[in-house]
């Protein structure tokens, strides 16, 4: 660590908090390496201690910290480079984020790149956990060699679990034939796919026609353009979205032809972002559920960095519909 402050201050030691507290400079380190209340230190003491450090600006040295409890105090978020994060998926994500914090972990997103393998990430940072996205299996072997528990988040379920919600619950409200509208985004090319396979899948089981593929960017005009080729599918009555911002999209173009939701087309999104709420109309969409997903996802890494399993009663419920004016 540098003994100097980027405005060339001296950097504050644990000698300094010691003499400002009046205490010895074992105290402090037992005070920041959680060990005072086991050596019978007063909570008295313990405050003077911490008051000190906060007014000298001292915080400890993490690499000296990790060497004295053999545990590192990072938990990586990994994924690959092209894939997008969605609105829904970085507010799990701060969630998690905000809960490791509280348990004292630090959570650090970083995306591998062509030029930077996924590896590289966690050779170079020691991480006491890795949630990883998409991970390859020999990323995943890399992580069991080295010793680091991963999570990985493959979404496949979780895609089939939004697209068969969004279609059964359109065809239970009686509409007989269906669009999926999907961003242009290779980066989303993939998720998107297998929310369009599920719905597919769920109205060819419901003896309906298979849905009507639209590609759309976030731009009303390219939507309304999308939208417009419904016109050679008379059939279609409702859209599955592939997320909340595609529905937007969706209803600012229908809004630029002079149609309605739910009048002329109902319209269901996926994410359950804040603004489905006001929007006009507010939307009807899916919620997979931001904080159980966080609890379950922080639950997972504080039971393997303590070296024990899951609670299976931990597990997210199932994602649901929230039925509001477009659908």
């Amino acid at each position: 660590m540098p003994d100097s402050l980027p405005d060339g201050r001296k950097r504050a030691t644990a000698l300094d908090v010691a003499r400002l507290a009046g205490v010895s400079r074992t105290t402090v380190s037992f005070v920041f390496n959680d060990r005072a209340e086991a050596r019978g230190i007063s909570p008295a003491t313990i405050q003077r201690v911490l008051d000190a450090a906060q007014e000298l600006g001292y915080t400890p040295d993490r690499a000296a910290r990790i060497l004295r409890s053999g545990v590192s105090d990072l938990v990586v978020f990994t994924g690959p480079h092209p894939v997008a994060l969605g609105a829904f998926a970085l507010e799990v994500l701060n969630e998690v984020s905000d809960q490791l914090s509280d348990e004292g972990f630090h959570f650090i997103m970083r995306r591998a790149r062509p030029d930077r393998p996924a590896h590289e990430v966690w050779r170079q940072l020691s991480p006491a956990f890795v949630v990883g996205l998409e991970l390859t299996a020999a990323d995943v072997a890399d992580l069991e060699t080295a010793g680091i528990p991963v999570l990985d988040a493959n979404l496949g379920t979780f895609d089939d679990a939004l697209g068969t919600l969004q279609a059964r619950y359109l065809l239970d409200q009686g509409h007989t034939a269906l669009a999926y509208a999907t961003p242009t985004e290779e980066r989303a090319a993939a998720y998107a796919g297998r929310r369009l396979a599920a719905v597919r899948r769920t109205c060819e089981e419901a003896g309906a026609p298979a849905p009507v593929h639209l590609k759309t960017t976030l731009d009303p005009e390219a939507a309304a353009t999308a939208v417009s080729s419904l016109r050679d599918h008379p059939g279609v009555s409702a859209i599955c979205a592939y997320n909340d911002d595609v529905a937007f999209a969706v209803l600012a173009g229908m809004a630029r032809l002079g149609l309605r939701a739910p009048e002329d087309l109902a319209v269901i999104g996926s994410d359950n972002i804040p603004l489905s709420a006001v929007a006009v109309p507010s939307l009807t969409t899916i919620d997979p559920g931001v904080l159980p997903i966080a609890n379950y996802l922080t639950h997972v890494v504080l039971s393997a960095i303590a070296g024990s399993q899951p609670d299976v009663d931990a597990l997210p419920p199932p994602p649901t519909v929230v039925v509001r004016h477009s659908a």
